[in-house]
């Protein structure tokens, strides 16, 4: 009989959760995909200093981008 082992997270990946904005994107994403704009609003924290932590999160596949609308208007999304 084996016994069930937790999920393992690759060691890369703990420096990705020791960040508490990266945590709180988390969490936040976990409702529903929201634009750089919301989250910075959310956060209290600038377009810039989300968007550097959303592509960290996104270079390791826990984030994901959604480009929707039109030639010259997109919104971009971000989901789990």
């Amino acid at each position: 009989m084996e016994s069930e082992s937790e999920p393992e997270i690759p060691a890369d990946d703990f420096k990705i959760f020791t960040d508490k904005t990266r945590v709180s994107i988390l969490k936040i994403l976990n409702e529903r995909r929201y634009t750089t704009s919301e989250l910075s609003r959310m956060l209290n924290l600038s377009k810039p200093t989300v968007l550097y932590h959303i592509k960290i999160l996104e270079n390791a596949g826990y984030v994901r981008r959604i480009e929707n609308g039109r030639k010259w208007i997109k919104w971009i999304y971000y989901e789990l």
